[in-house]
Order: C-alpha cells, then structure tokens, then sequence
C-alpha cells in the first residue's frame, strides 16, 4: 500500500492550480480507474491556502490509500466565512456566500465525472474545521462525512442543521490560539481581536453527539509516542446515528495532529509542538472509509 501511495502522489501531486468562479483550488486524484470516487474538500486555516496546507497535512499520502479524490481549496483574503461576521457586526464579511462556492465546486467536480454525489466529505483545521462545522449546517444533506480539527462552535452562529453526518472532531487543551474552555467575549487566547464567544471543546463536541443521537462516551487513553508531552483521550460516543469521536489531546496545541515539528521560535511558542500519538488524517479516514487498502 505504501508503495502505491508513493507512486500516486508522484504522478498526481505536482499538478497546478485549478481556477473555478475566479478563486483557486488543488486536486489530488488518486483514483485507480476512470469511475467517480468520494471527495474530499480539505479545508485550511485562517491566514493560510490550499497548496500550503496540503503540504502541512501530508493528507494526500494518507488520500492515496483510499481511492478517493482531495480538493484543497483556497478562500478569499485567506480567511472562511464560517458564520461569525454577523454577530461581530461586520456585513460585508458575513455576505461572502462560501458555502454556495464550496457546492458549486462539488457540483463541478461531480459533473466532470471525478466526484461521486453520494460521497462528499470535508475535514478542516482551525477556521477551516469551523467552515465544515458551517457545512454541517448551511448544507447538512451535502456531507456523508465530516471532520473538525482545531477549533470549537460558535455560540452566535445558529445552525439549524439536523442530518447525523458521521464526525471526528479533534481538540488541544493547550491550544493558545482557539482555548479549550472556550470564549466567554470572543477575546479570549493571544489573538488580540474579538474573533466571537464560542463554547468549550467538551461543549463543542456534545453539541456534535447530540446531533448525531449519541449517548454516553467511551474515553480510551492513547499515548503512542511518549516524548511529545502529549497524551490523547479518544471518547468513542456510543448508540449513534453516525459514529462521533472526539480526540481529546492534552498538552496539545493549535498544530494538525502528526504534522511535522515546527521549527523552534515564536511560531511554535504560539501553536505548540508536535503531536505524534495521532494523525488528523488517518484517524478520520477510518472512521469514514475503514483502514486503507
């Protein structure tokens, strides 16, 4: 399988940019035959682009095993309408329709014969997750899988989205930049700007499994790697219309779980170490699809 891995991002990999509606997005396509394949939106986070958190995640290696196609779009001024501008009084934000775009993709991919209709996902870090946690609810029959990294739910953001959608949902206590415990103001964390209240991660990943018609959580404790002073809490919900789980990674912070070590300095100081004891990618694709092929 790693062999084949390998080979399919070196032929699929190195394409350029795609233009649709005047924005830009790459394509992993790592079907093996001409047929429609599940797809991926891989969505990344605020300040960052699609080509660059393709690289960050490595997810095309993990994609490659699975037979399925990735799109790693690129938002506007960098940055996802996720549903906060209105209660932060900012219109002009607010009225940036990207989840008409991101199903206008999907539905461009679909009738290029790449996309199956029947299987569309998103996973996303940070602002990006928060995008798919808007997915969820502005598109709730668009995704047959969903998986936030990151970030936790938006109090003022209502979602009125009811489909159990199958859900991996990942969170540091540690993490500075989207606090653990929530925010109370919207300033809560060391960026210096009101970026909206928003429920803890225990809160965030509740309000998941009650969607799902979850019930109590099974917590198992994984520490894989002992040297990366983390530890990760998975809680395997139980009884539900789609299986939910939340990582609950202690001493983690605002990285993609098994991303490379940032280099040492202010960067790092800001979003914490490596996590080694899980991979964001592998352990969505199997609760999606399974192990890989």
């Amino acid at each position: 399988m790693r062999i084949l891995a390998f080979i399919l991002i070196l032929i699929c990999s190195a394409a350029s940019a795609e233009t649709f509606q005047n924005r830009t997005y790459e394509l992993f396509d790592g079907r093996r035959s001409a047929d429609p394949a599940p797809l991926i939106l891989s969505l990344h986070g605020a300040g960052g682009n699609g080509p660059r958190h393709r690289r960050y995640t490595s997810f095309d290696g993990i994609a490659a095993g699975y037979d399925v196609v990735v799109a790693y779009p690129t938002a506007p001024s960098a940055r996802w309408n996720d549903g906060r501008w209105d209660a932060l009084g900012q219109p002009e934000k607010a009225a940036r329709d990207d989840v008409g775009w991101l199903t206008r993709l999907v539905a461009e991919l679909i009738a290029q014969g790449i996309a199956d209709p029947d299987q569309i996902y998103a996973i996303g870090h940070s602002n990006g997750g928060a995008m798919v946690r808007r997915l969820t609810c502005d598109a709730p029959d668009l995704l047959k899988g969903a998986s936030i990294v990151g970030t936790t739910i938006l109090i003022d953001f209502d979602c009125a989205g009811t489909t159990a959608i199958p859900t991996a949902y990942f969170m540091g206590t540690d993490d500075r930049i989207i606090p653990f415990d929530g925010r109370k103001t919207g300033y809560e964390g060391i960026i210096q700007q009101n970026i909206g209240r928003a429920f803890s991660a225990p809160a965030s990943a509740s309000l998941i499994a009650v969607r799902n018609g979850c019930d109590v959580a099974r917590p198992t404790l994984l520490n894989d790697d002992p040297n990366d002073d983390v530890a990760v809490i998975r809680h395997d919900y139980q009884f539900c219309r789609a299986d939910t789980v939340f990582y609950e990674m202690r001493g983690g912070g605002h990285v993609w779980p098994g991303a490379p070590e940032i280099p040492a300095g202010r960067m790092r100081d800001a979003l914490g170490g490596a996590i080694r004891d899980i991979d964001a990618g592998v352990e969505t694709m199997r609760l999606w699809f399974g192990e890989a092929l």
